[in-house]
This record gives C-alpha cells, structure tokens and sequence, in this order.
C-alpha cells in the first residue's frame, strides 16, 4: 500500500511539473528536512514539500521538480561539483558550504537553530558554567551544526572539549539513551525537541543551558540560473509570509514548519563557514 501511495505521490508530482501551466525553463528542488527529522520517509517528505515546489511553479512560471533528499553527503557532493540542484532547502550547513561553490542563499527561515545541554534530572551539573573539559558529551556527528554551536558556545566559556569524551549520533533516542544510562554526562539536542522531551518525561531530564543561536533552515539557488528567477524565486517566497490566498500557499507554510522568511545575507553563511572550519575533524 505504502508504494502504491509513493508511486501516486510521484505521478501527481510529475503531472504538475510538465503541466502546460509550467511552461518554460525545467529545474530540481531538493530538499533534506535534516538529520533526526521525523520527515524522512519519502511519502512523507513528498506530502510535505512537494507544495513548495508546485507553488515556486506558480509563481516564477518555471517548472521546477522536487527532489528529496536521502544522504545529504551526495547531495552536498553533487552541488560542490556543480552537478546539484537548481534549488535547495534544508540546514544552513549546505549555503555556508556552498557559498564558495556557486550557490548563493536567497532566503532564511526567521527562526535561527540553536542548541539545548539536556542532562539527566539526577545530575550534578546545574548550568552550563558547571561543564568543565572532564564532562562526557553526546552530541549529532562533528560536521552538523548543533555540535559546532555546542563547542563555539563552550569555548567561549574557556571549556575544550576532549575528542575522547565525546560521544556522536545521529539518533535523538540514542544521544538520550547515553544521559540515561550514565555514558555521557550531557545531550544535545535542537531547543524545540529539548523542551519537548523534558515536557513529556517530567522527572527525568532538564536543560541546563542553550547554545548561541545561527541561521534556520536556508533556500539556496545556483548561480548559474538566470538572475531574474533566483530574484522570483526569492520574491516568492517572501510574499508567501504574508500569503493566504490558495492551498498551495498554506501547504508551503507546513514546508516552513509555521516560520516566516527573510532575506538571506551572506555575512551570516561566511561567519558559519568560517566555524564549520574552526572545528572539522
């Protein structure tokens, strides 16, 4: 039943991709929801942002297909080489990037991503000052954002982290499951599934401090498209804040997970370019 629902997904996608409404110019929008997103099963990746691609359509008049995307390390590989898509949405890790490899970032969810230290309730840590160079650490794998916000936020805070006492996963349950059992003295997690998880575990978890904040889920396009659509493309997506006018419209919104976009600046991509680079492995 599940394929069946894809291959229907798939064929409403393709009829509204090559409608004669679509006429003109064809480009791919690809999309990764990000690592330990509930929204990686394909059906459900296809329901959620698939609107988006049939509302940039309307909008710029081109045809633009969506694309999801399973292993970002590809997609990121494909995009460096200048093979990639047109359009992509997903973590601001791929605009900072990508910036020296021909894409360029239009527009920026107004709702920066920022980390949460979540600690078992029974631990001695009280705030995030009390996190020393000693402390075991459970945070997603070294190249995402979370855990480059955690060490920016701890050594600003003089604490170094030892490779040695950190722990990495790309699981939430996972990274939980160390602060449970006593292996890592603390999680990272992202702040709006931190508060989640403490609300729904009272007695069992607390935050004990939050990272520096950086930019939220980012629209790239490459530069070698034409000027006038990256310039539509970014149009339209800023007029959809304010746009309620079609389903299409209100569907796109869920894409967004409720937030409005702003303009993209680059200054914020090079600053997050340059911590990506700071601390690589």
């Amino acid at each position: 039943m599940k394929f069946l629902n894809f291959v229907s997904v798939c064929l409403v996608a393709l009829a509204v991709t090559t409608s004669p409404a679509n006429a003109g110019e064809e480009y791919t929008l690809g999309v990764f929801p990000g690592t330990g997103s509930t929204e990686t099963d394909l059906i459900q990746m296809m329901d959620i942002y698939l609107p988006m691609a049939q509302y940039l359509s309307k909008e710029t008049g081109a045809k633009i297909k969506f694309v999801p995307v399973r292993i970002p390390s590809m997609a990121m590989k494909s995009m460096a080489d200048r093979n990639g898509y047109s359009l992509f949405f997903g973590p601001p890790v791929f605009a900072a990037k990508l910036l020296e490899k021909g894409y360029q970032p239009l527009v920026v969810e107004d709702a920066p991503i920022r980390g949460a230290f979540v600690v078992n309730a029974k631990s001695n840590l009280k705030k995030i000052s009390d996190v020393n160079s000693n402390t075991k650490i459970a945070t997603p794998p070294p190249e995402l954002l979370l855990t480059i916000e955690a060490r920016n936020t701890l050594e600003k805070l003089g604490v170094s982290l030892r490779e040695k006492n950190m722990r990495y996963s790309a699981s939430q349950d996972a990274l939980l499951s160390e602060i449970a059992y006593g292996t890592s003295d603390i999680a990272v997690l992202r702040d709006i599934k931190a508060s989640k998880v403490v609300a729904d575990n009272p007695g069992k978890y607390r935050i004990i401090g939050y990272t520096e904040s950086l930019p939220g889920f980012t629209l790239i396009g490459s530069k070698k498209l034409p000027a006038d659509f990256l310039e539509k493309v970014r149009a339209a997506m800023v007029k959809l804040n304010n746009d309620n006018s079609s389903q299409n419209a209100q569907e796109t919104k869920r894409a967004l997970h409720g937030n409005a976009v702003v303009v993209a600046k680059a200054e914020d991509f090079k600053k997050l370019a340059a911590l990506m680079k700071k601390y690589s492995k």
